[in-house]
Formats: structure tokens, C-alpha cells, sequence
């Protein structure tokens, strides 16, 4: 029987593992950079952007995402990137920023889509999606280190689930300078265990 594993390309753990994505920066060229987060991570979008600002990029912060990764969230984010340019996305945070950084990565790279609800089902997108990078600063899910993630469509009041491996992470950073949890030791732990699920 066959089988499929699909995880992201390079993961970065431990205290000061931003300074990898430094040298991310330097070696991709980026010049517009745009971030998907909870506001409520001041810490770490403030050593992000400090860190974009002394590269030189341009970057824009949407920080307006709800519990659930709805569908109004999305289009803004996605309105939001293009308006930027931006050529890579930052996720702040985990399961809905994560769901809608995905989702927003995708699209950018695939402008003929223009309706998120037509990322339903499997592998719809026929480009990969533009880079992303993850700043996981608690631990969310499974879901969140892989292919899938989940759009939560307000006015049906159901979940559109989505799978392609198109819309996988270039990136995961867990720095546990920039983590919200208690226990750091933890988090480093359950880090790993969450991409080894």
C-alpha cells in the first residue's frame, strides 16, 4: 500500500531562531513581505518587523483574524497582500492564521482563483504558493505544520476543508523567544512532537 507524507521543506527550533529566517531573507531577495497575525503577539511582530525594517523590505501587518478562519478574514488579508505586491507571507501565531496564511499564499500565486471557497477538496491551484514562513508563538495542531487547512465559510455555517501541496510552508520557526506559553522547555517539546504528528 502506498502512502504520503507531506511536510514542510526546513523547520528552525530553539531560542534566537529568527536569525535563520535573516539569512532567508538575504538569500531570497524578498522586497515586499506581508504578515498574518494575532495582535495580541506584540513580542514577536515587533522583532519580525525590526528585523524587515533593518533588511529594507516593505511590509504590511493584517492583524484583524477572528477565532476561526472565516472567509471574510481571508478576502481581507487577501485584498490586503495584493495591494502590497507582496512576493512571501509571514504566519504569526497558529490554527486560524495559520489556515488563512495558507490560503492567502495560494491565491497570490494562483490570481485566476479569485473565490476562496473554490480551494474546497484537493489540489485545485496549479501553481505552488508563493513562500511562506510560520512563527509559531503557541501550539496549535497538526494541521498546522502540513498541506491542509480549514476556511470556515460564515453564511453556510460550514468548514471548507482544503488539501494541496501546493500551499505547504517553505519555512517553520519555533523560537522560544517569541513563544507565549509558560513553560518554554514545553513548548520545545511539544514542538516537535507537533510536526512529528
Amino acid at each position: 500500500m502506498s502512502n504520503q507524507i507531506v511536510t514542510t521543506g526546513i523547520s528552525f527550533f530553539g531560542a534566537g531562531s529568527l536569525k535563520n529566517f535573516n539569512e532567508e531573507i538575504k538569500n531570497n531577495g524578498f522586497q515586499r513581505i506581508f504578515i498574518i497575525a494575532n495582535p495580541e503577539f506584540q513580542n514577536a511582530l515587533k522583532k519580525i518587523s525590526s528585523m524587515l525594517a533593518k533588511n529594507k523590505i516593505v511590509y504590511s501587518i493584517f492583524d484583524r483574524v477572528s477565532q476561526t478562519a472565516s472567509l471574510s478574514d481571508t478576502r481581507a488579508a487577501l485584498n490586503a497582500a495584493k495591494t502590497l505586491r507582496a512576493d512571501a507571507v509571514i504566519s504569526v501565531g497558529s490554527k486560524s492564521v495559520s489556515d488563512i496564511s495558507k490560503a492567502v499564499s495560494l491565491l497570490l500565486s494562483n490570481p485566476e482563483i479569485s473565490d476562496p471557497r473554490k480551494l474546497e477538496g484537493k489540489a485545485k491551484p496549479k501553481n505552488k504558493a508563493i513562500p511562506l514562513y510560520m512563527f509559531f508563538t503557541s501550539i496549535g495542531n497538526a494541521w498546522d505544520s502540513s498541506h491542509i487547512f480549514i476556511l470556515e465559510d460564515e453564511s453556510q455555517r460550514k468548514k471548507i476543508e482544503c488539501e494541496d501541496i501546493n500551499a505547504i510552508p517553505k519555512a517553520f520557526f519555533f523560537d522560544t523567544e517569541l513563544v507565549s506559553i509558560t513553560n518554554k522547555n514545553d513548548f520545545a517539546f511539544l514542538a516537535s512532537s507537533l510536526l512529528a504528528s
